[in-house]
């Protein structure tokens, strides 16, 4: 990951969320921010994924994470901020 404006970021994010989205799985918002929604084909894609084998563990670590960071991208910032600082005392597109 690197350091980008609030906290860390891949590069490779890109290509899967358009990989996502050309596989109407999610939409992108129609606002200037980053939102992305999952679609009803991507929910029940998600939902197969989550009876698997492979993905159940990750899927028990979203229900996680869901249940603790379930927050704003705002609030979500002040966290990385507050509790990472190595993370973001750095210069922008460094490696973390």
């Amino acid at each position: 990951m690197t350091r980008y404006k609030y906290g860390p970021w891949d590069h490779r994010y890109y290509t899967v969320l358009g990989s996502l989205a050309a596989r109407d799985l999610i939409t992108y918002g129609g606002t200037d921010r980053a939102e992305f929604r999952i679609t009803a084909n991507g929910a029940v894609a998600a939902a197969m994924l989550r009876e698997t084998d492979e993905w159940a563990v990750v899927a028990q670590r979203i229900a996680l994470l869901k249940e603790h960071f379930n927050k704003s991208g705002s609030t979500l910032k002040t966290l990385i901020y507050d509790r990472l600082p190595d993370a973001v005392d750095r210069p922008w597109r460094t490696e973390i």
